[in-house]
């Protein structure tokens, strides 16, 4: 065994001096090193500076870069002098000087380029096609981009015309020929070519279905149709969906229905409307409950309610009691009998000028004592370690190209949470359902899959990211919440009553109590920036919890998004993982 190790270290000793003259290869006179980087083609070194020749020598690249990269498809190479970046041709031919920060790959033709913090294109000779006066450029589709300049979005042709005007806070996706835009805070709509067909007046305008959408203007709600026509006024304070042609409305506080075109049904006078059946309507009409028609005509009164004795009492019953009414029972309320279990017992209100409570059965008071009373202890309390990521409002993990900024690397995107505080609260005597609520500390890091640096805009305030010069090896944004959940939590006993198979799911709750960046350079440099980046201060979701003992699993959704309304992209938090359960 002994004689084996001694060969082979013996071998690899020999081979090593090889593998180096072979990586050192100063076939060309005159150099420290080269490379073959294409047949007759090499890449030199000459006093620490890069240069490439062809075999017989001939200097195609001058020997005065600190660095040089391999070919494209193109037959172009990329340079280094200082902290600039140029390009060169295997002609000898310089496509373009040393002065972006970063250059990109060519497709059709073109490479996109960043200079001076800003992000322009250029074509296989170097010409700048697009100057380099953008933060962003986003993916060209059907010949058209969209840019983000000053803080504002726009779209450029490959030419670099502004087809759109880069004075929009946000252009939504193009549907059907236009799209939805925000200008100093305000929604409207333009064209393909950038005809504001919906001037931006409106504070929201909601989807158009059957060629009409309900907006929001100076907080009042209106509809407009396709052309932008105000086709019912924006002077209410709310609009439900219409239902059979019609919709309720509130304005002035009060309550009425309209129809399709906005004339009045019901003058919105009334303090509530419940819905109506076969023609009629409950409605409340100056603190008085009334009955009116699809006209709003009042067709009579109800005058108060009806009393029915204490369960307790009622439990101490040995026959039927009658229950003296306030007022005479309208029939329309009351068509049949009503039947109400508690526990094993039975009561029933039965239809007449008279309430009569009936009780039958057979347990009295002590009954309910009888049964052995378990505790029960909830899961919430221990430790969370899971996987986070962010989707869409539809569910999607891809975004669209105004969110590209914000693609994560989600098999590093780890979440951690510390739930150190239980409070359990059962819901039935057998103890195996309950309430369980209490505290948690949650930290979640988003591990971005991008150049893209996250930041404020100075301008608009808005969530938005700038294009470090220096390369990054890790960048991520770190969040931390205050949670508290409120669950309804089913256990199934498993024979050891202790531990029970559980199921849980119920509501969540989070306060941001911090934030922050933090990117790691090629270098191992580091820069932290503490900012609240417009992230959501209160978030809300739902939780859910399955498992036995100690291993359980979790997953969270939130229905609030992880930023602002209208300051960041519209995203909402997943995170799914395993919770260690530490109080059983």
């Amino acid at each position: 065994m002994h004689k084996q190790i001694i060969i082979l270290i013996s071998l690899f000793l020999l081979i090593l001096p090889v593998h180096e003259m072979m990586s050192q290869n100063t076939g060309i006179p005159g150099y420290e090193k080269s490379w073959e980087i294409k047949q007759g083609y090499f890449k030199v070194r000459k006093n620490g500076k890069f240069g490439i020749v062809n075999r017989s020598g001939t200097v195609i690249v001058p020997c005065e870069f600190d660095q040089i990269w391999s070919l494209d498809k193109n037959g172009i190479v990329k340079v280094l002098k200082g902290s600039k970046i140029g390009l060169y041709n295997l002609n000898g031919v310089r496509v373009a000087a040393p002065v972006y920060d970063q250059i990109w790959s060519f497709s059709d033709g073109m490479a996109k380029v960043l200079k001076n913090g800003k992000i322009g294109y250029i074509d296989t000779n170097g010409n700048e096609i697009i100057p380099a006066v953008y933060n962003q450029i986003w993916s060209f589709k059907d010949g058209r981009a969209r840019v983000l300049k000053n803080g504002k979005i726009g779209y450029i042709d490959k030419m670099g015309n502004e087809i759109i005007p880069a004075v929009y806070n946000q252009v939504w996706s193009f549907e059907n020929g236009r799209a939805r835009v925000m200008k100093n805070g305000k929604i409207g709509y333009i064209d393909d070519n950038g005809h504001e067909i919906i001037p931006p007046v409106y504070d929201q305008i909601w989807d158009f279905s059957d060629g009409r959408a309900k907006v929001m203007k100076n907080g009042k709600m209106g509809y407009i149709d396709e052309n932008g026509r105000e086709v019912i006024p924006p002077v209410f304070q709310q609009i439900w969906d219409f239902s059979d042609g019609k919709a309720k409305v509130m304005k002035n506080g009060k309550i009425g229905y309209i129809d399709e075109k906005g004339n009045t049904l019901i003058p919105p006078e009334f303090d509530q409307i419940w819905d109506f059946v076969d023609g009629k309507a409950k409605a409340l009409l100056n603190g008085q409950t009334v009955w009116i028609d699809e006209t709003g005509n009042v067709l009579g009164t109800d005058t108060g309610t009806v009393k029915i004795a204490k369960k307790d009492t009622v439990r101490k019953a040995a026959e039927t009691v009658t229950v003296e009414p306030e007022y005479k029972l309208n029939d329309s309320i009351f068509n049949d009998s009503t039947v109400v279990r508690i526990w094993s017992d039975r009561i029933e209100i039965i239809k007449g000028n008279t309430a009569d409570v009936e009780y039958s059965g057979t347990h009295n008071k002590n009954y309910f004592n009888r049964r052995k009373k378990r505790k029960f202890k909830g899961h919430w309390a221990g430790l969370n370690v899971g996987y986070n990521n962010l989707v869409t409002a539809s569910g999607s993990f891809d975004y669209p190209d105004e969110y590209m900024f914000m693609e994560m690397n989600a098999s590093k995107s780890v979440g951690v949470a510390a739930n150190p505080w239980q409070q359990s609260i059962k819901l039935q005597r057998r103890g195996n359902i309950g309430l369980v609520t209490g505290i948690g500390f949650e930290w979640n890091n988003y591990r971005f899959d991008s150049q893209y640096v996250l930041t404020r805009d100075e301008t608009t305030g808005n969530t938005t990211y700038y294009v470090d010069s220096k390369p990054i090896k890790r960048n991520k944004l770190t969040t931390i919440y205050m949670n508290v959940p409120l669950l309804l939590e089913f256990q199934i006993p498993t024979g050891k009553e202790r531990y029970p198979f559980y199921i849980s799911g119920g509501a969540i709750g989070g306060l941001r109590l911090g934030s922050h960046t933090k990117i790691v350079y090629t270098d191992d440099t580091k820069q932290k920036n503490k900012d609240k980046f417009n992230l959501t201060q209160w978030r809300y979701g739902v939780t859910a919890r399955i498992g036995y003992r100690a291993i359980n699993l979790f997953a969270d959704y939130y229905f609030s998004p992880i930023f602002e309304k209208g300051k960041g992209p519209e995203l909402y938090q997943v995170s799914a993982g395993i919770f260690i359960y530490l109080n059983y």
